[in-house]
């Protein structure tokens, strides 16, 4: 199939070079050709026509230059992130922080320079960046970068409690319909909470005991007490059967290990994802203000009904992701957890609700001036396109990147989607002829393959692309998705 469908677009792609319009070796074609193009490589693919959505858009002017079905609806999986930081980037700025926040009454006001004399306040504002993929690069790393700021102030204690505040988020942590949730502790449908650590996860390692039949070491990061473990793991002689899986109870956080580990191995790790990420993340607080020396007196807790921060409040410390990174992890590397999170917090500054419902309705109202086909075609339910309740358009999402491409966030938006060979790419486009001239965001669940980003042509011409498939061979949705990108940018092999 491979080689049909390169045949398919090296056939088309001749007859375009003396049509203005569309770029291939220093030429270009006219809408019409581009439309033809397109034609023969959805015949071309093996695929069922109606089951793919094709759109190429002038992001200058926002014009559909070709199409395949592009105002069908289909399920955008992980496309669906395109939109929702192209939304977020859009009405709050690359550069808007997601902040976590420690705050008290000045150590002082009690005599005792270095005490605080009451509770420490740990605020939450939708920032994921206690994590590997943070500014810091790690996460213990950063929670005692967050607490240095506390040290340096003079601070040896706390003479109250601990008080974390996630209520910057509302609503269900996890969407109902994600079916992939709950249970199976899947750290691609982690909890979103307004205070996070970790990815909201715990990266569970286990190594082989003395000998086949014995139980698995476990081991998890970071070290925390609110999760329980239950080793099911065993020790093996085979090679071959090597991995684990988790279950996760309804209620509480008892986290059962299930699987086996090669006896002559290093053993194998995995990310599980655990309830009430708030709760994790003011416990890992509290473990770094004890390794910097800084004693709570009181305990870790929830604030009381209509508690807030006492009178006279001051910063103690902040942590800041900025929104562009936030977005380009979500991007580059498919993060769920990170373009909930985003989600929720452009609800929240947008509409005052952060949750997934008053962040997929600011997501709407924002793109809505990238014209009527996005009003029409976008229908989110989520951040991430993890559900199977999302619904886009291929014309919808390449008018939202030429809607972003036009607008001020244009370098930091498309500089956050990945590359060939990095990320979700990280296979991908890699002849020499896509170098810098592909940026893109893939799409993938069951039978669910799509492919939308920017492409330019060898004059430096620009094209907004999505190709979306439902119901499909994925591995030839890829090569239908590389065709339409490899006619954008031409060059031949």
């Amino acid at each position: 199939m491979k080689s049909k469908l390169a045949a398919a677009a090296l056939l088309l792609l001749p007859a375009l070079l003396p049509v203005p319009g569309f770029a291939r070796g220093g030429a270009a074609a006219s809408p019409q050709t581009l439309d033809d193009a397109v034609a023969g490589l959805v015949a071309a693919s093996g695929l069922r026509p109606s089951t793919v959505s094709v759109a190429v858009v002038d992001p200058r002017d926002g014009t559909l230059l070709a199409g395949h079905r592009a105002a069908e609806s289909m399920l955008p999986a992980s496309c669906l992130k395109v939109a929702t930081t192209a939304a977020a980037m859009v009405a709050l700025g690359p550069d808007f922080p997601l902040c976590t926040r420690l705050l008290a009454v000045p150590p002082g006001r009690g005599g005792d320079p270095t005490t605080v004399p009451g509770d420490l306040w740990l605020m939450g504002y939708g920032d994921p960046g206690f994590s590997e993929h943070g500014p810091e690069g790690g996460t213990l790393a950063a929670l005692d970068a967050f607490v240095g700021q506390v040290l340096g102030k003079g601070v040896r204690t706390v003479g109250g409690d601990l008080v974390f505040d996630a209520s910057y988020f509302a609503g269900p942590r996890v969407h109902p319909s994600w079916t992939d949730a709950g249970a199976s502790a899947r750290w691609y449908a982690a909890e979103v909470d307004a205070l996070t650590v970790n990815d909201a996860c715990l990266d569970v390692a286990a190594e082989p005991g003395g000998g086949p039949g014995d139980p698995a070491r476990l081991s998890i990061l970071p070290e925390t007490g609110i999760v329980t473990l239950v080793n099911r793991v065993e020790t093996t002689g085979s090679r071959a059967d090597h991995d684990i899986g988790f279950r996760l109870a309804a209620e509480g956080n008892t986290l059962e290990v299930f699987g086996k580990v090669g006896a002559r191995t290093s053993g194998t790790r995995s990310p599980a994802a655990i309830h009430d990420p708030a709760l994790l993340c003011a416990e890992q607080v509290g473990r770094a203000l004890a390794r910097a020396g800084i004693r709570v007196a009181g305990f870790v807790r929830r604030p009381r009904e209509g508690e807030r921060p006492p009178e006279g409040a001051s910063l103690l410390a902040e942590h800041r992701t900025p929104l562009s990174l936030a977005c380009a992890v979500a991007n580059t590397r498919s993060q769920n957890l990170w373009a909930e999170t985003v989600l929720r917090v452009l609800g929240a500054e947008k509409g005052g609700e952060g949750s997934f419902a008053g962040g997929t309705r600011a997501v709407r109202e924002v793109l809505s001036a990238a014209g009527p086909e996005v009003g029409v075609g976008l229908r989110p339910v989520d951040g991430s396109g993890l559900s199977r309740e999302n619904r886009a358009s291929a014309v919808a999402l390449a008018k939202v990147l030429g809607f972003v491409w036009r607008s001020r966030a244009q370098e930091a938006f498309f500089g956050g989607l990945a590359r060939p060979g990095e990320g979700t790419l990280e296979r991908r486009f890699r002849e020499k002829r896509f170098d810098g001239r592909v940026v893109a965001k893939t799409g993938t669940l069951r039978s669910v393959s799509g492919l939308c980003g920017l492409a330019t042509g060898a004059d430096g011409r620009p094209f907004c692309f999505a190709v979306l498939g439902e119901h499909v061979d994925t591995g030839k949705a890829r090569l239908l998705q590389e065709g339409v990108v490899g006619a954008l940018v031409g060059g031949g092999r």
